[in-house]
């Protein structure tokens, strides 16, 4: 039986996911709803779960991210609906920095079983375009992506939060 060439990945879902993904937080908002992209992530990656375990811990660990983007939004309406202007601050720095964390501890996995399981699924359906590399015996492309795409998620979960640990440190305010 041979199969077709995109009947399991679909690239457009993907790269329409990482749009909503690969924005920056200024402090913990979004400029771009994160669990969109999740959502559209997840239903992508459906089909590619059925058939590789790797893709498949990575589907379950994406759809607990939908859940933790959701308390974002929740935290959100907490500090400018309900704290006031004095906490204000410490209160941004504490969700930036938990949510932060949060999004490193389930993304960093998540992204390296993902491509894992684009990779082992590239060798045993033969699909160059996944495993090809420039140079003869260099990484893939996969694997570039793959790079790209921790080095972000720890770029974007610390210059999430810095910027209100700076501004905490600048306050002449006491106590």
């Amino acid at each position: 039986m041979k199969l077709k060439k995109n009947s399991y990945v679909n690239w457009t879902k993907i790269a329409f996911s990482f749009i909503f993904l690969f924005n920056p937080n200024i402090t913990f908002i979004d400029l771009l709803p994160d669990f969109i992209g999740y959502v559209i992530l997840c239903n992508a990656l459906v089909p590619l779960a059925d058939i590789s375990d790797s893709v498949y811990e990575a589907l379950s660990a994406f759809k607990k991210m939908i859940y933790v983007d959701l308390c974002k939004i929740i935290a959100f309406i907490w500090v400018f609906g309900f704290a006031d202007g004095a906490e204000r601050t410490s209160s941004l720095l504490l969700w930036s920095f938990a949510f932060g964390v949060l999004e490193m501890v389930f993304l960093i996995p998540s992204f390296v079983k993902l491509f894992k399981g684009l990779v082992n699924l590239g060798y045993f359906y033969e699909n160059t375009s996944v495993i090809r590399a420039k140079k003869q015996g260099g990484r893939n492309y996969t694997d570039k992506i793959r790079v790209f795409t921790v080095f972000f998620v720890c770029a974007k979960a610390i210059l999430s939060f810095l910027p209100e640990f700076v501004e905490l440190t600048n306050s002449t305010e006491t106590v």
